[in-house]
């Protein structure tokens, strides 16, 4: 049912865009910011299927992108090395889970705020190489996959947000470093990560207490009912009188 409403919502949602193309006028924007109106273009079922092509066209780099990492950790997760790093870096942080989360926000934060850039946000994906890691790691320390996603992906995105310096702004418009602007980003890029640190950190290892309280629950024996006790009562002796008996003489 819950995959049948998905698609329910999807359809509904680009016939509403359809509808929306019929009504409200194209707009594009010029590098000084102007919005230029122009003019009105119905978007039909065709030119939604001919986006689909032009989507598999420019994002099949990126999924074979995806693919070759998987490949390589598929590989590398059978070597012995590579096994014995993890088991390494899990014992290092031992039952310290929420400093490795610490450690993994950062890391993932600061790179993408060092790689992103304004104009080709793809460059992120450049951090995919180290999530599966991650994962692996994180997974071993039974860290819940809530963590594991907003200490890996999500602080990607906040780092890509904060992006420090753009290349490709400063070489087509010959910007200069303002380092106001660099400081306004940085204290953008450490407010958006303290957050997010005290948010999943404390709840690092929720799923490690969850599988305790079910392995280690003592399992309640169940009461026997007691077996009632039936009085039996004992019926009185009958009482033979003599009266009323004659004595036979010979």
């Amino acid at each position: 049912m819950k995959k049948n409403n998905t698609l329910k919502m999807i359809v509904i949602s680009l016939v509403i865009v359809m509808f929306l193309t019929m009504i409200i006028p194209a707009t594009t924007m010029d590098y000084l910011g102007n919005a230029k109106t122009g003019d009105v273009s119905p978007m039909g079922s065709w030119t939604i299927l001919s986006n689909l092509s032009i989507a598999v066209a420019y994002f099949s780099y990126t999924a074979i992108y995806i693919i070759a990492i998987a490949v390589f950790y598929s590989v590398i997760g059978k070597t012995a090395s590579f096994n014995a790093l993890v088991d390494k870096i899990t014992e290092l942080f031992g039952k310290a889970k929420f400093a490795f989360v610490i450690v993994s926000i950062i890391f993932y934060g600061v790179l993408g705020a060092l790689v992103s850039n304004a104009t080709t946000a793809s460059n992120v994906l450049i951090l995919l190489v180290f999530v599966p890691f991650t994962y692996i790691v994180m997974s071993k320390m039974k860290i819940d996959n809530k963590a594991i996603l907003a200490s890996t992906i999500v602080a990607s995105l906040l780092g890509a947000m904060s992006g420090i310096y753009d290349a490709t702004l400063a070489s087509v418009f010959s910007f200069k470093l303002n380092l106001l602007i660099i400081l306004i980003k940085v204290l953008m890029l450490a407010l958006s990560l303290l957050v997010l640190i005290a948010f999943v950190a404390p709840n690092a290892s929720i799923k490690e207490d969850k599988v305790e309280e079910k392995v280690e629950a003592p399992k309640k024996e169940a009461k026997k009912p007691a077996a009632k006790k039936v009085a039996t009562k004992k019926a009185p002796a009958k009482k033979t009188s003599t009266k009323g008996r004659k004595k036979v003489t010979k």
